[in-house]
């Protein structure tokens, strides 16, 4: 069992370090790069699947940690290894993990400036979390286009609990994780993101298209323009 965790630990470490020096290395992540190495690493995951698990986990969070370019590759990575449901669970749980990661670091060290950054919008969110729980936070991971970098650290100064943070963001980001992870199966066909076409896409794409429609319907009946008064935040 300690053999195992000093494996899982290094794996970690190694599996982050290689997301920072590939992210600011220029060229990362691209697709002709996967597609030329897939087989590759279709053969480590199944040489060591735990391992290889544990990479690619710790690689996907430290790139939504610190809202680096790069997941949207990672989930059709994930696909293409992992398969639908194994590749899905583990995308959804590393950019949950990742945003918790992101929302303790704007707990613990940068409270106060964004809450100084960001005053309005806190105290907005802060006043719904209140009322709607984890609810409104799932809400959020549901509708696209939020940047959810920002959202981590909005989320990090509110009185919402780090394990009710993690659960709904664990929930909210499926839909849209699991549309490119099944798109991953085709990998070795894709071009360009143009080339994720196909009948079962169009019909997830569609699932989606009701998910927005009715978080765009739910926002509208959260919103409240009162001001709250703030209560402290606790990590647990």
């Amino acid at each position: 069992m300690e053999n195992f965790r000093l494996k899982a630990t290094i794996t970690l470490t190694l599996a982050a370090v290689a997301a920072l020096l590939l992210a600011f290395s220029g060229d990362y992540l691209s697709l002709d790069f996967i597609q030329q190495n897939i087989e590759m690493l279709r053969q480590e995951y199944t040489g060591a699947p735990v391992m290889f698990a544990l990479g690619f986990i710790g690689f996907y969070l430290v790139f939504v940690a610190l809202y680096l370019p790069g997941p949207f590759i990672l989930n059709l990575l994930a696909g293409a290894i992992f398969g639908p449901l194994v590749g899905t669970a583990l995308a959804s749980l590393s950019a949950a993990l990742g945003s918790v990661a992101a929302f303790a670091v704007s707990r613990y060290i940068l409270y106060d400036a964004v809450r100084g950054r960001f005053p309005r919008q806190v105290i907005s969110m802060d006043k719904t979390i209140s009322e709607k729980g984890s609810f409104y936070v799932l809400l959020l991971r549901l509708m696209p286009g939020l940047p959810v970098g920002l959202t981590n650290l909005l989320m990090g100064v509110t009185s919402i609990s780090a394990m009710t943070f993690f659960t709904a963001t664990l929930i909210g980001v499926v839909p849209w994780i699991g549309f490119y992870v099944v798109a991953g199966g085709e990998l070795a066909s894709i071009r360009t993101p143009g080339d994720i076409v196909s009948l079962e896409m169009c019909l997830i794409a569609l699932a989606l298209i009701v998910l927005l429609t009715l978080g765009h319907w739910l926002s509208k009946r959260l919103s409240d323009p009162r001001t709250p008064i703030r209560r402290p935040g606790h990590f647990v």
